[in-house]
């Protein structure tokens, strides 16, 4: 496309041209009945009007088509500039979304082997304040504005993976919670009380339930971590802590 320079030389030469023109021809001797004249200029000019008169519509498209151009760069500037506005705050919300977040996920990531491991080698009542920590931990990640408010801009298939992350966590909630009021209590319990504890352990399956969220986390975890890794990208968002810990898988 031609510079703003250039332009200025092409229009100040074509009016210093058409002026030079302009007056050879009105100021010269005039043409003779016979159509004649000395006036080399308007000669031409007569003798040639119709070519004239193209060049000059050519020029004058020509003229049209490349101020249209100009117009057309100019709104599709505004339009990119409109949209980088937009995508600066769905990039803000995704930033806020995988910081902090992201780094939490990936410490529960590193602790989870481990936990694992206790949950098949040992009884509840060593693991259960562990459990009942890592439901609150992801409870509390899940739950945060900042997080929701960027879980909005996910793909269907990270949207899914936190949904249902979601219903495991708000589903263990009351076992968790019941174990840690049981195991809390620093009051001593009577053999009814533990008898009836036992038998709600053992009827509703729970020690299962809390050993298999404890599994799930573990499994989930890491595609989450993958996943927000991905939206980060996706927004031109880097999140150096998330890399460090899918490194571990």
């Amino acid at each position: 496309m031609m510079s703003a320079g250039y332009r200025a030389y092409f229009v100040a030469l074509a009016i210093v041209i058409a002026t030079a023109v302009f007056v050879l021809i009105f100021t010269g001797e005039a043409r003779t009945l016979d159509g004649s004249s000395d006036n080399f200029f308007r000669n031409v000019l007569y003798d040639f009007q119709t070519l004239i008169t193209g060049v000059l519509a050519l020029g004058a498209a020509w003229w049209t088509v490349h101020t249209m151009q100009i117009a057309d760069v100019k709104v599709n500037r505004r339009h990119e500039q409109a949209m980088e506005l937009g995508l600066r705050g769905d990039r803000l919300r995704i930033e806020r979304a995988l910081n902090a977040q992201g780094f939490e996920l990936g410490a529960w990531h590193g602790k989870l082997p481990e936990l694992q491991r206790r949950t098949e080698t040992s009884d509840l009542a060593k693991v259960y304040w562990d459990i009942f920590h890592l439901q609150r931990g992801i409870a509390d990640i899940l739950s945060r504005t900042q997080f929701i408010a960027g879980a909005e801009l996910f793909g269907g298939d990270l949207a899914h993976r936190v949904l249902d992350m979601q219903r495991w966590t708000e589903n263990i909630s009351g076992p968790v919670d019941n174990c840690y009021r049981f195991f809390n209590d620093p009051m001593p319990k009577s053999d009814k009380e533990e008898w009836e504890f036992s038998c709600w352990l053992d009827d509703h399956g729970i020690e299962a339930k809390l050993y298999d969220y404890v599994k799930y986390c573990r499994n989930l975890i890491p595609s989450l971590l993958e996943g927000l890794e991905t939206v980060g990208a996706q927004y031109g968002v880097k999140v150096s802590h998330i890399r460090p810990s899918l490194d571990r898988l």
